[in-house]
C-alpha cells in the first residue's frame, strides 16, 4: 500500500494541515526546518470509518453540589478507542464547578463531577485529572461490540 505523510502544526483548534509529502524523507526534512511540527503516515486507498458515541458532561457547584448542567452531545470517533481514557474530570470556572465528562453514562458522568467536588473540597488547588477512569480499560468494540 502507498503512504502519505502529513505535516501538521498546533494544538486544538490551532491545529491543522500544512502539507503532504509523498516520501518520509522530505517530510522529515520539513519538520526539521521547523516548517510543520509532526508528521503523520496515512495510508492511501483506505476508508477510516468512525463511529457515532454519546458524550454526556455534567456540572455541579462545587458548594452545594446542586446540578448546573448536563449535556448530551455526540461525538465521532475511531472504531479501536479506549472509552474510559476520554473520560475525564476537573475544576471549572475558577474553583466554583465541579465538571464530569463520559462516554460511557449519565451516571458516570455523574459520579465523575461528584468525585470532582470531593477533590476540590479535601484540596483546594486541584484543577483536574485528564484520565479519570483510566484503570480499566474499555475499548469501542468491548464497550458496544462490532456492529
Amino acid at each position: 500500500m502507498s503512504k502519505v505523510f502529513v505535516l501538521t502544526s498546533g494544538e486544538y483548534s490551532e491545529y491543522r494541515i500544512v502539507g503532504v509529502c509523498k516520501d518520509e524523507e522530505t517530510a522529515k526534512k520539513l519538520v526539521a526546518d521547523e516548517v510543520a511540527g509532526n508528521v503523520e503516515p496515512f495510508e492511501l486507498d483506505i476508508l477510516v470509518t468512525y463511529k457515532r458515541f454519546k458524550r454526556w458532561e455534567c456540572d455541579l457547584n462545587a458548594e452545594t453540589a446542586a446540578l448546573r448542567r448536563l449535556i448530551i452531545s455526540e461525538r465521532f470517533l475511531p472504531p479501536d478507542s479506549n472509552l474510559r481514557s476520554l473520560c475525564w474530570k476537573a475544576s471549572m470556572s475558577g474553583g466554583e464547578t465541579a465538571s464530569g465528562c463520559s462516554y460511557i453514562s449519565r451516571e458516570h458522568a455523574l459520579k465523575l463531577a461528584v468525585e470532582a467536588r470531593q477533590e476540590m473540597l479535601r484540596d483546594p488547588h486541584w484543577y483536574g485529572d485528564a484520565f479519570a477512569d483510566d484503570r480499566n480499560e474499555l475499548s469501542v468494540s468491548e464497550r458496544y461490540g462490532d456492529k
